[in-house]
């Protein structure tokens, strides 16, 4: 007979958790999102700024997810062929990287998952993971899997640009992986030739493999264009790339991405997502189908109101004294130094949302305590317009409120 005061106990049951439950810490952007869902609640009016589009989709996805809803069927583990088969002219087109779709393909439940399958295909426990920060939040899923993070911090003056030095100091007997982001979120630096051919130099002299996220591979600004480290012959053969169909294809709700590498790989990581959900969604594979098959008119729109709007603020935000942000070169965010207010990011960052309903993400998130992530490029143009005036708003009455040095002027 089960013993309610023993076994209901929030004691009894973190004592039975697993050490790998217990280590990894909550994603600090959900956490942030969280926040921001409550204080909506108790009725502060939250800003809708969003990093990603999303917006009404194009009639033809919608019929397609519709058709699909009637067929009503499970598709494949590794993602359904047709899809497959899209992906692989997109990469040959788009990426310049040749992939046989029937063997170095799998379409997955967003980029997430697919770092958490890729990972864990290669992964020993203690087995260390290289990569440069600010960075996205990682360390979770390194931990998960069993590996150690080696975060490698790069220079704010340098426009977060990665240090192929710093890298390859960094390394250690125990590094197994060098994981990469191109455009970076938060910092939106995006990787050139020249960076890509510098850490494939590294990986190739430390036998490392490379895993490089490139979730926003379309969202580059400035006439700036994005190239795959998978597309570099030096490269190829260490290369495991994933790919996200949830931000400029404004899949946000539905989940695709998916992840290109060497057959012997992928047949792994197609099993070990067997096991964690058989198959991922049919709808959402037969929406990102649509997307990239039918029209792209619609997209192109969107992503240059992105470009438009990381324009705009960041225009805001060298015009706002005691802040400093690297204008993105791509991506859906600003990283923005606070340093010059006085407070640290934790701070600020639940400042701004229960005083003037804006959400950010506090920097500790991303290896930098006196920053904040704040993601508004796709978002509304009235929306990016008052999100400027609350920033001016909330900046002039914290400098107002700091303390000043002796013959300090305010302006």
């Amino acid at each position: 007979m089960i013993d309610p005061c023993r076994t209901g106990s929030d004691s009894w049951w973190l004592a039975k958790l697993s050490e790998s439950a217990r280590c990894v810490e909550r994603s600090g952007t959900v956490a942030s999102r969280e926040r921001a869902r409550r204080a909506q609640e108790r009725g502060v009016e939250v800003l809708p700024v969003m990093g990603s589009p999303r917006e009404p989709l194009d009639p033809s996805v919608l019929e397609a997810v519709a058709r699909a809803a009637r067929d009503h069927v499970m598709p494949p583990a590794a993602g359904l062929p047709e899809l497959r088969r899209a992906l692989a002219v997109k990469l040959q087109r788009e990426n310049g990287i040749s992939a046989d779709p029937e063997s170095q393909i799998l379409v997955t439940n967003g980029a997430k998952q697919a770092l958490h399958v890729v990972l864990a295909s290669l992964l020993e426990p203690g087995d260390e993971v290289a990569f440069p920060t600010p960075a996205y939040v990682f360390g979770g899923t390194i931990a998960l899997v069993g590996g150690v993070s080696r975060p490698v911090p790069l220079c704010e003056r340098d426009g977060y640009r990665w240090d192929p030095k710093r890298l390859e100091r960094a390394i250690t007997p125990h590094t197994k992986v060098l994981l990469l982001n191109t455009p970076a979120n938060p910092t939106g630096f995006v990787a050139g030739p020249d960076d890509l051919r510098a850490v494939a130099d590294v990986a190739q002299r430390h036998d490392l493999i490379v895993v490089v996220d490139e979730a926003y591979e379309r969202l580059v600004y400035d006439g700036r264009s994005h190239t795959s480290l998978a597309c570099l012959p030096e490269a190829a053969d260490r290369t495991v790339t994933v790919f996200s169909l949830t931000k400029a294809h404004n899949l946000m709700g539905f989940r695709v991405g998916y992840v290109v590498g060497a057959a012997a790989l992928i047949a792994r990581a197609t099993t070990l997502l067997e096991w964690m959900v058989l198959a991922n969604n049919f709808l959402s594979q037969a929406a990102a189908l649509a997307v990239l098959t039918g029209p792209q008119d619609w997209l192109v729109a969107l992503k240059m109101r992105c470009e438009a709007n990381r324009t705009r603020v960041s225009q805001a935000l060298d015009g706002l004294e005691g802040l400093h942000a690297v204008w993105p070169g791509g991506g859906t965010a600003h990283f923005i130094n606070v340093s010059g207010l006085g407070r640290d990011g934790e701070d600020l960052a639940d400042r701004l949302l229960v005083e003037y309903g804006i959400p950010t993400a506090p920097g500790c998130v991303f290896g930098e305590a006196d920053h904040l992530r704040l993601t508004a490029v796709g978002s509304r143009p009235h929306v990016v317009d008052e999100l400027v005036k609350r920033l001016e708003c909330a900046v002039g009455a914290m400098l107002a409120q700091r303390p000043r040095s002796p013959g300090e002027r305010r302006h």
